[in-house]
């Protein structure tokens, strides 16, 4: 439902809210919703899935949120033997409906839907043409849950004139080093870029982004992952943990390369910046079925020399990212500690200041608030493992030959269109053993040779050692 809503704004005060369609009947239900699906295989017979979605992340934008917030493509089949097919679909939507943890809840759902019969779809569709079933079925908003800030009204302004003076004079986080990976000189966008699918992308000048984003995605070999599991587990710590020391080991590796001698004294610490799953601040359990995001000032890693022992090296950032990261895990109990630093009401509160901000209204006045933007080295998020969500053999193909139709997962990828400067790593355990890492950076500030450097790196540095045969 969410997906096919649409954002409507006010033409008197400005403001932006969501209207969700309730169709009349199932089949225009059926009709506006492929108004938003585009089948490839109409004008391109054979598309490749990497250069479409170079294409997708590097054009103008493939929705309109006044119409719709989100919009799918369709990839021609490939068939693999028999009546055996892959099939390749590409979900485009606005962050403002959608986050990782949704992203995969509704994955899961979607596929689900793909292995019901036609007339159980069909019941499903009829059930949205109700207006009070459809409003039922809606998941909360993040504003409907945020706890309320205690006392009369005089004391509700305190908190906030408060929270103003707190942002003026909380000294930011300690600076990290530069993303190695950056260039020194930043280039221009080649953009446009060819108009290779012109009849599903804009390629046109006036709508181009303004810088060009690239992606890739890393698996850690099953030995490589069984290894930063056993490290974090020895250390004390999270899977979660592990994943962001091991992208501060590869950083800190690649930094060192570059500049071997600039000394110990001067080194300057791994900073990573990381969006926090506000759910449990609200003491919320539900499913993940709308986007739900805070932000955190991120977290500091030590920089430690690359030559001393690995896994000590690893234990250490893996403690330190762990600390970090439980400093956000907090649960709200008492409202009186609402003004505590890392406290679930005042990160929510600096969250909504800060949107405020970034809309355009000044809430800080003379006293401006200190800023942690630009002091990281690269962004960092971990998921987890998310094979109650999506993994292979939820629906098996030899299991269901009494079915016209069945379809299983095979693989999944997320990304989001870079800002300046951003790199942006996301990591998941999809159940296979195997860590997967998912980059999105800006191609045009990012060196693509560096990229690379990195990228071996990662997938070599928790390698075990080969010992000699005898």
């Amino acid at each position: 439902m969410l997906l096919g809503a649409s954002v409507r704004t006010d033409t008197e005060n400005g403001l932006r809210s969501f209207q969700v369609h309730v169709p009349q009947t199932a089949q225009i239900a059926i009709d506006e919703t492929l108004r938003n699906v585009t089948f490839l295989e109409d004008d391109y017979p054979n598309v490749e899935f990497d250069p479409f979605y170079e294409h997708i992340m590097s054009t103008g934008r493939t929705i309109t949120v006044s119409k719709s917030v989100s919009r799918l493509f369709v990839l021609p089949l490939r068939r693999i033997s028999g009546q055996t097919f892959e099939l390749t679909l590409i979900q485009i939507a606005a962050h403002l409906v959608l986050d990782g943890m949704t992203s995969y809840s509704w994955s899961s759902h979607f596929l689900h839907l793909l292995n019901q019969s036609e007339s159980e779809l069909l019941a499903q569709i009829e059930t949205c043409t109700k207006s009070e079933k459809v409003r039922n079925l809606l998941p909360p908003a993040q504003e409907d849950l945020y706890p309320v800030v205690p006392g009369n009204v005089a004391r509700q302004r305190w908190f906030w004139a408060i929270m103003r003076i707190l942002r003026h004079v909380k000294k930011p986080i300690q600076a990290g080093f530069v993303n190695p990976i950056r260039r020194i000189d930043q280039r221009s966008p080649n953009l446009p870029l060819p108009a290779k699918f012109p009849t599903a992308l804009d390629y046109s000048p006036q709508y181009q982004p303004p810088l060009e984003t690239g992606s890739i995605i890393l698996t850690l070999s099953l030995a490589a992952a069984q290894r930063l599991r056993s490290l974090s587990r020895s250390a004390g710590t999270s899977i979660g943990a592990g994943c962001f020391a091991l992208v501060g080991l590869a950083m800190m590796a690649l930094e060192t390369e570059l500049h071997p001698h600039v000394s110990l004294s001067e080194r300057k610490p791994f900073v990573a910046s990381f969006p926090l799953n506000p759910r449990p601040f609200f003491n919320y359990n539900g499913p993940a079925d709308s986007c739900m995001l805070a932000f955190s000032e991120g977290i500091v890693l030590p920089w430690l020399p690359v030559d001393l022992d690995i896994e000590g090296r690893f234990k250490i950032l893996c403690r330190r990212a762990h600390e970090g990261l439980k400093s956000y895990q907090k649960r709200l109990r008492d409202p009186v500690e609402g003004l505590d630093p890392h406290s679930p009401l005042r990160l929510i509160a600096n969250g909504y200041l800060g949107a405020m901000e970034r809309s355009g209204i000044d809430v800080q006045g003379a006293y401006a608030a200190h800023s942690a933007a630009g002091l990281a080295t690269c962004g960092v998020s971990s998921v987890g493992s998310v094979k109650a969500f999506l993994h292979t053999g939820m629906y098996p193909l030899e299991k269901h030959t009494d079915k016209s139709f069945v379809a299983d997962f095979k693989a999944v990828r997320h990304g989001v269109r870079a800002r300046e400067n951003e790199f942006l790593v996301g990591c998941a355990g999809y159940g296979d053993g195997m860590l997967h890492f998912g980059v999105s950076y800006d191609a045009t500030a990012m060196d693509e040779v560096m990229v690379s450097r990195w990228q071996e790196m990662m997938m070599s540095i928790l390698e075990p050692e080969q010992q000699p045969k005898l």
